[in-house]
């Protein structure tokens, strides 16, 4: 009976650490939590509930055992395949009591931890390629209303002109051939290209891009703070607890150089100005300049 459950587990986990794996990354993704959490509970549902009522449910209920499959058809992944019939009916029952029950759990604790009944989390889906296209919703209201601190920040009026520019956006004009490929984009590659745009004054859409970097800026997981202190405490330690704040920011900057460019202590490179200035500068002087 051990075999079948610890295929069980390598295959239940393995959907957690992949849904774990891609929130602790740096990249902005606040605007996929939602419909990625709700995708894992889907996924967990579907392996013992009813298809229809997982589809068509907007908060699945673990516990509706009339919406149940039967017990046999819940599905343990597919490493199990040949092994649960190698037990006798008995032991067969409880591993499928067991493996549905962690089902059960897991989606109580993920339903628990995030809850989105907030409005913020429907208005944040409006800088996704496909509703920024489709208009959907058709003004920035919700967003300026959910962060009134951007009307300062920027004209709103004006922001919400360009929102609107953005649906009748060629494709050509953001090097892409069709609408599709377009719509198939991650939201951050959308609005790179978007914000690359630029007329004779500048940038083409420069208050939505307020208004869009305020958005990506806002964090959706403590990971990134979590690297940081890291890095502090690496760095800064009992046998080098002297380090000023701008040496600790270069060595933060140099590292994040390095990751950025895929570049090793060997192989980095410096700014030639950079390097210049820094063979001309006395001792412990401090490099003043604004170019790097």
């Amino acid at each position: 009976m051990t075999k079948p459950l610890l295929l069980f587990v390598e295959y239940a986990l393995g959907l957690l650490d992949d849904f774990n794996t891609v929130f602790q990354g740096e990249a902005p993704l606040l605007h996929e939590l939602q419909p990625r959490v709700k995708k894992l509970i889907d996924n967990f549902a579907s392996n013992f509930m009813r298809m229809n009522y997982v589809r068509s449910a907007s908060k699945v209920d673990p516990h509706l055992t009339s919406q149940y499959m039967p017990l046999s058809g819940v599905y343990l992944g597919v490493g199990n395949y040949g092994e649960l019939e190698k037990l006798c009916s008995g032991d067969q029952e409880l591993v499928l009591t067991g493996c549905r029950n962690f089902y059960i759990e897991a989606i109580l604790q993920l339903q628990k931890r995030f809850d989105f009944k907030d409005s913020f989390f429907s208005t944040i889906q409006q800088i996704i390629p496909k509703n920024v296209r489709e208009r959907t919703p058709p003004t920035l209201q919700l967003i300026f209303s959910t962060f009134p601190t951007l009307r300062n920040a920027c004209d709103p009026a004006k922001a919400e002109t360009e929102w609107r520019a953005l649906s009748l956006l060629s494709t050509e004009e953001l090097g892409l051939q069709t609408e599709d490929e377009l719509r198939l984009l991650s939201a951050e590659t959308f609005w790179v290209l978007v914000l690359k745009l630029k007329s004779s004054a500048g940038l083409l859409f420069p208050n939505v891009a307020v208004v869009i970097t305020f958005i990506f800026s806002l964090s959706y997981s403590n990971a990134i703070a979590e690297r940081v202190f890291s890095f502090l405490k690496i760095n800064r330690n009992d046998r080098r607890n002297c380090l000023s704040n701008d040496v600790l920011l270069g060595l933060m900057r140099t590292k994040f150089l390095m990751k950025n460019t895929q570049s090793t202590a060997a192989t980095i490179k410096f700014p030639d100005k950079l390097i210049d200035r820094v063979q001309k500068v006395r001792a412990n002087a401090v490099i003043v300049g604004d170019e790097f």
